[in-house]
């Protein structure tokens, strides 16, 4: 096996957001999972800079890791990986490309701005 299974998927998006509960600021617009190169990328996308929002980037994908132990039976042995952050500040359109190896997890709401798909 070379990727998770949809088993897997579900586990790992359900301690994703787990890890995001009380985490997430006004100032995240968007958090995606993927899985590249037999890791989890977490990629967080803010809309300006913020030191305190980093800081919580580091403790959400920390905590993320730790449900990921607690999960280590039920998940596949690809899907128990190392995980890591990506982090992008703008406040220009999110764009997402439909992929099987990329979930939007969390997504705020954005009057007036469209999404693509």
């Amino acid at each position: 096996m070379t990727s998770p299974t949809i088993e897997d998927w579900l586990w790992v998006e359900v301690m994703l957001v787990q890890a995001l509960i009380g985490a997430i600021t006004p100032n995240f617009r968007e958090v995606v999972l993927s899985y590249e190169d037999s890791e989890w990328v977490i990629v967080f996308t803010l809309e300006k800079e913020s030191n305190e929002d980093r800081e919580e980037i580091i403790e959400i994908v920390d905590e993320f890791s730790i449900y990921l132990e607690d999960i280590k039976s039920k998940i596949s042995d690809v899907a128990y990986t190392h995980a890591r952050a990506s982090t992008y500040i703008t406040s220009d359109k999110l764009d997402f490309k439909v992929s099987k190896a990329r979930r939007v997890i969390f997504r705020r709401k954005e009057p007036g701005k469209g999404v693509s798909t």
